[in-house]
């Protein structure tokens, strides 16, 4: 049940992925606040104006998974190496999956199918998402907001609940005490924020929400079972987790995004993150 002895087999690339996670975090968390660093009178202004812009919000999603897949897939903060997956396997994915056949070692969770999934929907999905937002404009300068409904609610199925029934699993930080799931209750507040300053709060933190669950509906509950049952190629779910992460939420922003709001958007360079 280790996550060395999962990794065993996997390539250079599935086994280091996220500790490139690692890497970019402190830059893609950094980088959509540097035009308002420059452009306003003081740190706590550009601070403040920056959280007020969707497109920072959005982009915001980026860094909050990338240091999410460095306690999951790394190390946790028990010192143990890749130990969501075997956790994962032995615990929720027992509940959801049939695996009797192929074994929970490597069912429904596997190092190809994490990195396909994880890469496929953060790596590629977020940030294909907010450059077609800023390339696009008006309403999709919300799509990023509805990929926040996304983490809330993988935050909170994938390992507060699990958390409170079953006690620590690696995605929840422990600050204190060994079982306090800290980082996923951080990631959830802030998503909470996130959709509580959006206007048009209600409806549209509602239809964020509703991305949220369809994502882990469409990529685990119909691209994972496939794979496991019709054996089809785990890149279907990679591609699935892209799609949406950047398609749907982006017709989402198109169709609800809050018209009053994104009409008053000046398309100005400062207000690009």
């Amino acid at each position: 049940m280790s996550g060395p002895e999962v990794l065993k087999g996997a390539t250079w690339f599935e086994t280091n992925w996220p500790f490139m996670s690692s890497f970019f975090f402190p830059i893609a968390l950094v980088v959509p606040f540097l035009p308002f660093f420059f452009s306003r009178p003081s740190i706590k202004s550009a601070f403040l104006d920056a959280l007020r812009s969707p497109y920072v919000l959005g982009w915001l999603t980026v860094p909050f998974y990338l240091i999410h897949q460095t306690e999951e897939h790394a190390y946790d903060l028990r010192g143990w190496r890749y130990a969501f997956v075997p956790n994962f396997n032995h615990g929720v994915g027992a509940l959801l999956f049939d695996c009797e056949k192929q074994g929970h070692l490597r069912c429904p969770l596997e190092p190809r199918i994490t990195l396909e999934v994880n890469v496929g929907c953060v790596w590629i999905g977020f940030v294909v998402c907010m450059i077609c937002a800023h390339y696009l404009r008006g309403p999709y300068a919300y799509a990023g907001i509805c990929n926040w409904g996304m983490c809330i609610v993988n935050s909170l199925g994938g390992h507060l609940l699990p958390w409170l029934l079953m006690g620590y699993n690696p995605g929840d930080d422990i600050m204190w005490m060994r079982h306090r799931a800290f980082q996923s209750l951080f990631q959830v507040a802030f998503g909470i924020y996130v959709l509580a300053t959006c206007p048009g709060t209600c409806r549209f933190a509602a239809v964020a929400i509703f991305d949220g669950i369809l994502f882990h509906a469409i990529v685990f509950g119909i691209g994972t079972s496939i794979s496991i049952k019709l054996g089809w190629p785990t890149e279907v779910t990679g591609l699935l987790s892209i799609i949406f992460t950047t398609a749907f939420p982006l017709r989402l922003a198109s169709c609800f995004a809050p018209r009053s709001e994104y009409d008053k958007m000046k398309d100005s360079d400062e207000e690009s993150a």
